[in-house]
């Protein structure tokens, strides 16, 4: 039989676990390694898996913590933690994630661009699609849209992946194998050709500014 003390103590473990909680929810982001977990779960063991060079999709919503100081829409920089979820997707569909290690290598993002053309609004679903553009033996070129209910496109990222301690071109070419039939590495798009001259642009105003 519970004692009258040992009764008495319970409301410091529930005050402890809340504090715990909440210290674990100012520190770190919890509900964004939830959403991590759950995305890595779905594309390990339910979505289909899918050809590098096919489209990948995956859904969100824009919630009361999305939104920016208007209150009234996504606020720009959770357009790239969204951006997260959707590699995370599109890396464990295709295989690129497990070919990457079996090459002991690993993939970050280098650069982005970005074109912003209608806010999402709070509550408002989207999905996000990524395809492939382009890759080289250091760097693999991603388009991601962030495309409405109604099928409008609020955003447009080109996102520069960076392929560290192993090749590019290898590992592509062991996916492209995948396909059936056998399909070719594409022709780098214009998008691509001026996003790097922009980026030697870049490079050179400053190593002349030092």
């Amino acid at each position: 039989m519970m004692s009258i003390s040992e009764s008495a103590s319970w409301p410091y473990w529930i005050i402890i676990i809340l504090l715990l909680t909440i210290g674990c929810a100012l520190i770190i982001e919890v509900i964004y390694f939830i959403r991590v977990f759950f995305c890595v779960i779905l594309a390990r063991f339910i979505k289909r898996k899918i050809h590098i060079l096919e489209k990948c999709a995956i859904g969100g919503i824009c919630l009361t913590r999305d939104i920016d100081v208007m209150l009234s829409h996504m606020n720009n920089a959770r357009y790239l933690r969204e951006l997260d979820l959707a590699r995370i997707d599109f890396y464990l569909r295709t295989g690129l994630y497990d070919e990457m290690r079996r090459n002991k290598g690993q993939i970050v993002l280098f650069n982005a661009n970005v074109r912003f053309r209608r806010f999402i609004p709070i509550f408002g679903k989207f999905k996000i699609s990524t395809k492939v553009l382009y890759w080289n033996d250091d760097n693999l070129f991603l388009e991601h849209k962030f495309i409405g209910a109604n099928g409008m496109i609020h955003a447009i990222f080109l996102c520069q992946q960076m392929f560290v301690k192993c090749s590019g071109e290898s590992i592509l070419e062991a996916l492209l194998k995948k396909g059936d039939p056998v399909l070719e590495k594409p022709e780098m798009p214009m998008e691509v050709l001026k996003f790097l001259e922009l980026q030697d642009i870049s490079r050179k105003s400053l190593s002349n500014s030092v």
